[in-house]
């Protein structure tokens, strides 16, 4: 079995080398846990990875088998639930028992005495749920909450202590908290290898060359730590915002765009308005004339005036239209316009009067007059 790759080449390979003169091996240790786990007995265990239950026994009342005997106490309770679902079918089900009559003959019947086997389920169902249970079954409900992470810990063979150490950073989580925490630490594991965050690699997480990362490696330093995604800035104003500031007016603004609302309209099959009904209206009529609300059917006048205008535009609107689609795409070409047609008209010459005519004397006169009138009016202010 390959080494993890969060442990250092010394550590693996010192683990691969570890051979037990007794055949428990790291590896040998956790295929037979795994296979309590799922529900296997001892004895199918044992023979699954090629030992003798006696010697499993023997293995376990050991010094040295500490963290294999904490194991197996949270396989036990693991197994607790394939138990239960196997007595539910057999309760439902039923199971076939075959006999044989001293002739010869044999009779099948179904058979649904599970006394055994519902005394060993509740056995299991007192042991878990006990108020008061010793330092030996918390530490079997820990390893059950964490089983894979446990199990590495097996396979790496590092002795009783990092056992003690897997049980102690886990023994002081809020039991109210459990579940989220076992999920949380069940997230890390799958995504790093490891269930704590102290327990994450991070000697290669450098993080002045955090650009050259991988994938991988921020991953690892999210998982232990080393980053705090979304953290406020502690001064706002200074900042600023990054985002484009939003205004109660928008829609307003939005709104105007579009243009006023037309007051005639179609819906629900027919056209309608929300214009006031005249005096001897006999049509729909929806809520009341002044509401926001308020439409009406159009009138037979109405429709047939509304119906000309969408008729289209008048025959000169649409020949200067149909002008201007031409010029626009080159089909036809702008006739110049001929010399002198473009020029403003000229201003008339203003017509004065000869000098010495008795016209001009009378505007003299008249403008002599005005200047008096105005020195007057000054010296009197």
């Amino acid at each position: 079995m390959n080494a993890p790759a969060n442990l250092p080449e010394h550590t693996a390979a010192a683990r691969q080398r570890a051979q037990r003169h007794d055949g428990w091996t790291p590896d040998r240790q956790r295929f037979f846990l795994e296979a309590i786990a799922e529900g296997q007995t001892v004895d199918a265990a044992a023979r699954l990875v090629g030992m003798s239950a006696a010697s499993a026994y023997a293995f376990r009342r050991r010094a040295p088998a500490t963290t294999f005997a904490v194991g197996w106490s949270g396989a036990n309770l693991l197994a607790r639930e394939r138990l239960a679902a196997m007595l539910f079918a057999r309760a439902v089900e039923g199971q076939v028992e075959t006999l044989t009559r001293p002739d010869g003959s044999t009779i099948a019947r179904h058979k649904y005495d599970n006394r055994l086997a519902a005394t060993m389920l509740a056995r299991l169902d007192r042991q878990a749920e006990a108020p008061e249970c010793g330092a030996a079954l918390e530490a079997a409900r820990l390893v059950a909450q964490e089983f894979d992470a446990f199990l590495d810990v097996l396979e790496r063979n590092e002795g009783p202590a990092r056992t003690g150490l897997f049980l102690g950073t886990r023994a002081a989580s809020d039991a109210d908290l459990a579940p989220i925490v076992s999920l949380a630490r069940a997230d890390r594991y799958c995504r790093t290898g490891v269930a704590l965050a102290g327990e994450v690699d991070t000697t290669d997480l450098d993080i002045v060359d955090r650009a050259q990362w991988t994938a991988e490696r921020w991953q690892r330093a999210e998982a232990a730590g080393l980053l705090v995604l979304g953290r406020k800035p502690a001064d706002e104003t200074a900042t600023g915002s990054q985002l484009p500031q939003l205004h109660d007016d928008a829609g307003e603004e939005e709104e105007d765009d579009w243009g006023p609302e037309p007051r005639v309209f179609w819906d629900g099959g027919e056209w309608r308005t929300n214009f006031p009904p005249p005096e001897d209206y006999w049509g729909f009529e929806d809520g009341v004339f002044g509401s926001p609300d308020y439409s009406r059917s159009l009138t037979e006048e109405e429709l047939k005036a509304h119906r000309a205008m969408e008729e289209g535009a008048p025959e000169e609107e649409r020949e200067a239209d149909a002008r201007q689609r031409d010029l626009y795409f080159g089909f036809i070409q702008e006739e110049p316009a001929p010399a002198g047609a473009g020029a403003e008209p000229a201003a008339p010459a203003l017509a004065l009067p000869p000098p010495g005519s008795a016209q001009d004397d009378d505007g003299l006169a008249e403008f002599e007059q005005f200047i008096a009138e105005m020195d007057r009016v000054l010296d009197s202010g």
